[in-house]
């Protein structure tokens, strides 16, 4: 069992992550991991504050909150994001809600590499990716872990060689093996 009592995150305002955004370990991280229990505001916060340098991964956790990532994700400043197929559609939403119809002729010009997707998935990957700013797309890569329970992952990535194809890699479920072990003792 386990506790979802996220009260103490939610304290978490931009005010009071000023101290930690300024500290020599936050400016000097690889890799700031986030995840969509903290507010909008705090995101877009932290996101606009990390160094250069530091990539950011980014947490769904679930459907509602997955959108509160939008404006960094529309920056440019979120390089990695694990959302499950669901969370992938809502935040795709969540997009055309945003921009309108105005980038949807943009979507189509995108190529998907690896294997083909069902014509939903497809669009909302489209959707994502196309989002991000073109100078974005030419300096760094982007990179959509899609998890999918018992089906295994996606990795759907835009590299800056490529910036207007998806490639696509399917990662497969590791089977559990049970195993039985008799221990005698003398």
């Amino acid at each position: 069992a386990s506790i979802a009592d996220m009260k103490a995150v939610e304290e978490l305002s931009p005010s009071r992550l000023k101290q930690f955004v300024s500290a020599q370990w936050f400016q000097s991280a690889r890799m700031l991991v986030l995840d969509a229990n903290l507010s909008s505001e705090s995101l877009e916060y932290l996101c606009r504050s990390r160094a250069s340098q530091t990539a950011v991964f980014f947490e769904p956790t679930s459907l509602i909150k997955s959108t509160r990532a939008l404006q960094p994700w529309l920056k440019g400043q979120i390089h990695f994001m694990s959302p499950n197929v669901l969370e992938l559609h809502y935040f795709a939403q969540g997009i055309r809600k945003l921009q309108g119809s105005s980038r949807q002729g943009a979507r189509r010009n995108w190529e998907i590499k690896g294997f083909n997707l069902p014509s939903g998935m497809r669009e909302d990957l489209q959707t994502v990716f196309c989002s991000l700013p073109q100078h974005r797309r030419h300096s760094e890569c982007y990179h959509v872990i899609i998890t999918q329970g018992s089906k295994g992952v996606l990795l759907a990535s835009v590299e800056t060689k490529r910036p207007r194809t998806i490639n696509m890699l399917k990662i497969h479920p590791v089977p559990v093996a049970t195993v039985v072990v008799r221990v005698y003792v003398f």
